[in-house]
């Protein structure tokens, strides 16, 4: 990880390679651990490296950004012809404010150099008193542990510089019991069977159902019949009587139709 000199010097290179009266660079590092487990067991670990910098160059308000990953001197310097060819097409902005002088930063206190350091020694420990609760219960630990450092400074040509280096860990687990079974997704289980409704006429008026519909019903109240499916068993459940109403003129008529969940309507 770049340490603060580290990280001065290379803005002061990448500068020095600007030709533009304003140039002003980020700097950002991470390196991240971590270990992850899964069913009372380490699954994978791992150990990543990332470092960018954004170079920002303007020229009579008109300005260009690159953004670069490797630090080699050939990467950055053309990182930096290459914001200012952007820089040389792009419209000018009018309300661009002058950069910022010098300035002094409070000192923040968000840095452990034993968790910035901290690898798969320090974290497995952790992991391993979680899995042998969980095997002392009769249980199932699952769970990542990780650490973060990250370092992060700005410069420019007006004489700005900013540093900050941070730590942070975090631990997260997850316990459940052996003897719940896994269960089923609602998409994957067979869509329930329709449910026809039957609508009938005044009592005046036969009876006609249409095909598919049940036989054995009469002008003053129907008997609407569902079979539902369980996973123990399949049944025919009778639903209550339907009478007649007088504001359904015409034959019979029966559709079949989704049921809604919890309710069954005539």
């Amino acid at each position: 990880m770049l340490t603060r000199d580290e990280a001065q010097k290379l803005a002061r290179q990448v500068i020095g390679l600007s030709t533009f009266p304003e140039c002003q660079v980020t700097i950002n590092a991470s390196e991240q651990a971590y270990t992850r487990f899964a069913n009372n067991g380490i699954t994978t670990a791992s150990l990543n490296l990332r470092h960018t910098v954004a170079i920002a160059v303007t020229r009579d308000g008109k300005s260009g950004v690159m953004t670069v990953n490797d630090l080699d001197d050939a990467s950055l310097k053309a990182a930096v012809k290459k914001a200012e060819e952007l820089a040389a097409i792009a419209p000018a902005n009018p309300e661009r404010l002058s950069p910022l002088g010098p300035q002094e930063f409070p000192e923040v206190s968000d840095f452990d150099e034993r968790t910035a350091a901290a690898r798969s020694p320090e974290m497995i420990p952790h992991v391993k008193t979680i899995i042998e609760l969980a095997l002392k219960q009769k249980q199932v630990a699952a769970g990542l542990i990780e650490r973060s450092h990250r370092v992060s400074a700005i410069a420019n040509k007006a004489g700005l510089f900013g540093f900050h280096n941070s730590a942070d860990s975090q631990l997260t687990t997850t316990i459940r019991k052996r003897s719940i079974p896994a269960t089923t997704p609602w998409s994957s289980k067979p869509p329930p069977p329709p449910i026809w409704f039957v609508s009938w006429p005044a009592p005046s008026t036969p009876a006609v159902p249409k095909k598919g519909a049940p036989s054995s019903a009469s002008a003053a109240a129907a008997l609407c019949w569902v079979k539902r499916s369980s996973p123990i068993s399949s049944r025919c459940a009778r639903t209550r009587s339907i009478r007649a109403s007088p504001r359904l003129p015409g034959p019979a008529t029966c559709s079949p139709r989704a049921p809604s969940r919890g309710s069954i309507k005539a």
